[in-house]
């Protein structure tokens, strides 16, 4: 993910528990209106669709490939991150990093739910 460009904006969310976490998808929309605003405004009136992968990773080394697939953009996209990241979280002190990015690399936004610090991070970068 640190090939796409630079960091353009990031978003701290603490997580009292991972199976809470998908029942404030309310409140991480809120937080996440420019990143939504600007999926939204790619992806709203085409076909295409960004890509998504999740890994888990523990003590830096990534164990388990997870998914990879099309997001789609026309149902409640953010409450699926939640609920996916949550499915199957990283073993303790481990983390869960889903990302989405377009075809070209030119942006992507990270999710990683952390055990370790108990938060989501919400990362944009974009070279564009």
């Amino acid at each position: 993910m640190k090939q796409i460009g630079k960091v353009t904006e990031e978003i701290y969310f603490p997580v009292k528990s991972i199976e809470q976490l998908p029942h404030e998808s309310f409140t991480v929309r809120e937080r996440l209106k420019p990143i939504v605003q600007f999926l939204e405004g790619i992806y709203l009136d085409t076909f295409d669709r960004p890509l998504w992968y999740r890994i888990n990773v523990a003590d830096q080394a990534i164990n388990q490939y997870i998914g990879i697939g099309l997001l789609n953009m026309e149902n409640d996209w953010i409450k699926f991150i939640l609920d996916y990241l949550c499915n199957d979280p990283a073993e303790q002190g481990g983390d869960t990093i889903l990302v989405i990015f377009d075809t070209d690399f030119h942006w992507s936004v990270g999710f990683t739910l952390s055990r370790e610090t108990e938060r989501l991070i919400i990362e944009k970068r974009s070279i564009i």
